[in-house]
């Protein structure tokens, strides 16, 4: 006849858990990197898409200051200083060199 192992079975339960508890934290901590690094594409995307629309809209002279209002996010402003164009919607933006 087998003996119970009560104490052997809990003891082995809880290293089991810390254990999975120890390989989750690396599996979350590695998809929220891959989430933020997934949102930061999806806006350089979406800066460099409506900043070239911007661009061939105003293919001669590209104004001082200006803004786009019919994207998905909402408007997206844009200001020229020298040689360089910020493209900016909320608090993120984007800055473009533009060569003649």
């Amino acid at each position: 006849m087998k003996r119970r192992r009560r104490a052997e079975t809990l003891a082995e339960f809880l290293v089991a858990m810390i254990v999975f508890a120890f390989i989750m934290t690396g599996v979350f901590d590695f998809t929220a990197n891959q989430l933020t690094n997934a949102a930061r594409v999806k806006d350089y995307d979406f800066f460099m898409f409506y900043t070239q629309k911007y661009i061939n809209e105003h293919s001669n002279s590209i104004p001082n200051s200006g803004e786009i209002t019919d994207t998905e996010r909402g408007d997206i402003t844009f200001k020229r200083s020298n040689n360089v164009l910020t493209a900016a919607q909320g608090n993120k933006s984007m800055k473009f060199t533009i060569s003649n």
